[in-house]
């Protein structure tokens, strides 16, 4: 006997591993962990978005979200993630010595590295431009949960008819 997957249940299982790779960033508390979730997130995110894309609904809904504006960006950081194996965050925050008085401890956080210190992709493409423009504007510089976080927000946009009968 022989069991398959369908497409539903693929999207579905797409967006359960995203939002669990979502739940681990936001746990993790030290560099490998967060590394590993944030690669996954970002993997998913765009598994996710290439299977959105084939839909007909898809370009009406894209044109319409505010949200969506982050994907090209998150897509530029998965192609680093996976194809040239880039660490593409910072740890800031926490304690930090020496440290003066009066204390103050910055909130402990990941965020994107600015456009600026990340290498040269090794393949450009005609859509690179695009997810530089992208990863600058909404990625660069900002904790890379509220970055995912609004990828999820283009989801749940579309969930109505992305997962019908939800």
């Amino acid at each position: 006997m022989s069991i398959r997957i369908n497409q539903a249940q693929q999207r579905y299982a797409s967006v359960q591993g995203f939002v669990g790779a979502l739940e681990r960033l936001d746990a993790a508390e030290a560099l490998r962990p967060t590394y590993v979730a944030l690669t996954e997130a970002v993997f998913w995110a765009v598994t996710i978005e290439d299977d959105l894309r084939r839909e007909g609904w898809y370009e009406e809904r894209r044109a319409a979200s505010p949200h969506w504006r982050v994907m090209p960006g998150v897509r530029y950081a998965r192609n680093f993630a996976t194809h040239q194996v880039v660490a593409l965050t910072e740890h800031v925050g926490g304690l930090t010595i020496p440290f003066t008085v009066p204390l103050s401890v910055e909130p402990e956080r990941t965020l994107w590295l600015p456009f600026d210190e990340l290498p040269p992709p090794d393949r450009e493409t005609k859509y690179t431009l695009a997810q530089q423009e992208s990863y600058r504007e909404h990625l660069a510089g900002k904790p890379t949960l509220e970055t995912l976080v609004t990828a999820q927000e283009w989801f749940r946009s579309v969930q109505d008819v992305a997962l019908p009968g939800r």
